[in-house]
C-alpha cells in the first residue's frame, strides 16, 4: 500500500476501535438489571447465525462468494438497536472460520492492521445507518407495519453501501481502481442485499415472539441445506470441466499441430463474450 492508503487504514482503525469501545460499553450498561431469559437466548442465536453466515457464504461462482451476515445484524438492530448489532458482529468474529486449502482457520488470522481495518469498516457500516434510522419515527423492537419496512430498507441498503464504499475508497487511494469504476461496483453489488433484507426482517419478527427462536431455527435449517446442495452442484460442474479439459489435452498431445488449440479458442471466446457483455 502507498502512503495515502496506509493513512486511511490507520484513521479508519482508530475510529472503529473507539466506536467499538463506546458501543460495547452502552450494550453492557443496557443489560444491567435485565434478566438473561428476556432476550439473552435471542442474542446468542443471532451471534451463532452471524458466524454461520460468515463462515459459509453463498458461492455465486467459483471465485465469487456472497456474505449474508447482514441478516443477523439487521435482525439484531430491529430487535434491540445499534449497540446490540455491533456486539453481535464483534462476538461472532471470535467463532468465525473459513477453509483455506482444506484447512480450517480463523478469518482474522491476518496482520493486526488488516484485522482492525476490516472490523472498523463493518462497524462504521452498522453505526452510521443506525444513526440515520434514529431520525425516523420508529424505535427498535417496534414492529408496526408498514412503518417497519422503512428502517429495514434504509439500514440494509446503507450498511451494504458503506461497507463496500470503505473498501472501494481504499482501492482508490491505492491506485487499484478509478472513480468511475466505484459507482459501477456499488450499483452491481447493492442489489444482492435486497434479497437478504426480508430474511432479516422475518427472523427479527420470529425472535420477538415467546417461542420464536425455534421457528427461526426451523426456517434457517432448510436454507443451510439448500446452500450445501448448491455447493455440491458447483463442485460437480467444476469437476466435469476439469475432466473435459484433461480429455481434450490428452487428445491434443497426440498431434503437435493442434497442441493448445482448444485453449486459444477458449480465450478468444471469452474476449468475444466480454465485448458482447455476456457473463462468463
Amino acid at each position: 500500500m502507498n502512503r495515502k492508503a496506509r493513512t486511511y487504514v490507520g484513521i479508519m482503525s482508530l475510529i472503529g476501535l473507539a466506536l467499538a469501545v463506546v458501543s460495547i460499553r452502552q450494550f453492557i450498561l443496557g443489560l444491567a438489571g435485565v434478566p438473561f431469559s428476556q432476550y439473552g437466548w435471542n442474542i446468542l442465536f443471532l451471534i451463532g447465525l452471524c458466524a454461520v453466515c460468515r463462515s459459509f457464504p453463498i458461492i455465486m461462482k467459483f471465485d465469487q462468494q456472497l456474505d449474508l451476515s447482514v441478516i443477523a445484524v439487521l435482525a439484531a438492530f430491529l430487535l434491540h438497536g445499534i449497540e446490540t448489532a455491533v456486539f453481535v458482529y464483534l462476538a461472532s468474529s471470535l467463532i468465525t472460520f473459513e477453509k483455506d486449502a482444506g484447512k480450517i482457520r480463523c478469518i482474522y488470522n491476518t496482520s493486526l492492521s488488516k484485522t482492525l481495518f476490516n472490523l472498523s469498516d463493518i462497524l462504521l457500516a452498522i453505526i452510521i445507518p443506525g444513526l440515520v434510522c434514529r431520525l425516523l419515527p420508529w424505535q427498535p423492537g417496534t414492529f408496526v407495519f408498514p412503518l417497519v419496512f422503512l428502517p429495514t430498507l434504509i439500514f440494509s441498503v446503507l450498511t451494504f453501501v458503506f461497507n463496500y464504499l470503505g473498501l472501494l475508497i481504499l482501492f482508490l487511494l491505492n491506485g487499484d481502481i478509478v472513480p468511475r469504476e466505484m459507482g459501477k461496483a456499488l450499483a452491481g453489488l447493492t442489489s444482492n442485499v435486497l434479497a437478504a433484507m426480508p430474511l432479516g426482517l422475518i427472523i427479527s419478527l420470529l425472535l420477538s415472539m415467546p417461542t420464536g427462536i425455534w421457528l427461526a431455527l426451523v426456517m434457517i435449517c432448510p436454507l443451510l441445506l439448500a446452500r450445501y446442495a448448491w455447493k455440491l452442484y458447483l463442485d460437480a460442474t467444476r469437476y466435469r470441466e476439469k475432466l473435459i479439459s484433461a480429455f481434450v489435452s490428452s487428445m491434443e498431445a497426440r498431434d503437435p499441430y493442434t497442441q493448445g488449440h482448444s485453449q486459444r479458442v477458449g480465450e478468444y471466446a471469452k474476449l468475444i463474450a466480454l465485448q458482447m457483455r455476456c457473463t462468463a
